[in-house]
């Protein structure tokens, strides 16, 4: 996600910073042929209120624990009756533009519209399943985090605001819907879940079969016992024959749906199979996050040791100053 422009209008973090209303920052013409880009400035100078901007989801991260997941409500940071935000942004070679407008006159209210570039121009964005970007805040958050990914994903992994919590407070839970996210877990384990409905399925209309089967067998027994006691009578004769040619279609009808249910039960063991395959492939998958997140925590504690050390260097440094002023004092003649 490449931040292009960004637009404010009657926020108060840029009144109390800059003494203006608005301010606009073509963040495309600043990084041209740039590899860093820094904003600086004094404090309260309105550097947060800018920053916090440039992602396109409804919140400002530092406003909001840092992680972009706490309470936030973008009327404690706007004051003229209509306020804006306008950002121009890019993801995969397609540009978007968000129009938040607030309205704090009278009934408060938030719009919120999400556009794309086309050869016609700016349109509303358009989901696959018809949603359609409409100003409402719910459709939009839906048409961003289709486009994004989810906010929570998005302030962990490419967005780091003031006072955000370090990786290492976050809880299992939070850990595994983050590498859920990024790695497609969701997708594997949905299609586990249905595989395993269907083997189960297939397994009760089986059973179900087994049990025809018996009742036929048994019949087609009693039939065979009654042409057994019956005499040598040609109409007796017939009748059997007749039962029993009825016997057979009926058992001709079961062993074809006895066959069709094994090719069912093969297509379970297929899915048994797959849903294996995707059982280690998600033990695999796992065990790489795992040990991601174990060299992130290393890094961490290497970077830690290095701040000791250059601590500790600094204040070495502090006190030999200290000595040699302290000898300058002494040398100094009386009187100067």
């Amino acid at each position: 996600m490449l931040a292009r422009s960004l637009t404010l209008t009657g926020f108060i973090g840029i009144r109390d910073g800059l003494g203006r209303d608005s301010v606009t920052i073509d963040f495309a013409r600043e990084r041209a042929g740039a590899a860093l880009v820094a904003l600086t400035g004094g404090n309260g100078r309105g550097k947060t209120t800018i920053l916090d901007n440039m992602p396109p989801y409804l919140v400002m991260a530092s406003k909001a624990g840092g992680d972009g997941l706490g309470a936030f409500s973008y009327y404690d940071e706007v004051y003229l009756p209509v306020s804006e935000k306008v950002l121009d942004w890019e993801m995969d070679g397609t540009e978007y533009r968000q129009h938040l407008v607030i309205r704090i006159n009278g009934r408060r209210r938030t719009e919120a519209y999400l556009h794309q570039r086309t050869e016609q121009g700016w349109v509303p964005v358009r989901l696959p399943d018809g949603t359609v970007s409409d100003g409402r805040t719910e459709t939009y958050n839906r048409c961003v985090e289709h486009i994004a990914g989810p906010a929570a994903t998005f302030f962990a992994t490419a967005f780091s605001a003031q006072n955000r919590r370090q990786l290492s407070a976050y809880r299992h839970a939070e850990i595994k819907n983050l590498l859920a996210d990024l790695l497609g877990l969701e997708r594997v384990r949905a299609l586990a879940e249905r595989a395993s409905d269907t083997g189960r399925l297939l397994r009760a209309g089986l059973c179900a079969v087994h049990e025809q089967r018996a009742s036929l067998q048994t019949e087609l027994d009693q039939l065979t016992q009654a042409l057994e006691h019956m005499g040598d009578a040609a109409s007796q004769a017939d009748l059997a024959r007749h039962n029993r040619n009825i016997a057979l279609a009926r058992l001709d009808a079961r062993k074809a749906d006895v066959a069709s249910l094994r090719a069912q039960s093969a297509l379970a063991a297929e899915h048994d199979a797959r849903r294996g395959q995707l059982q280690l492939e998600r033990e695999h998958v796992l065990a790489q996050g795992r040990a991601a997140l174990a060299q992130i925590t290393q890094q961490a504690q290497r970077e830690q040791m290095r701040l000791n050390l250059l601590a500790q260097r600094s204040a070495q440094r502090l006190a030999a100053w200290e000595t040699d002023l302290a000898a300058l004092r002494a040398q100094r003649p009386a009187g100067w």
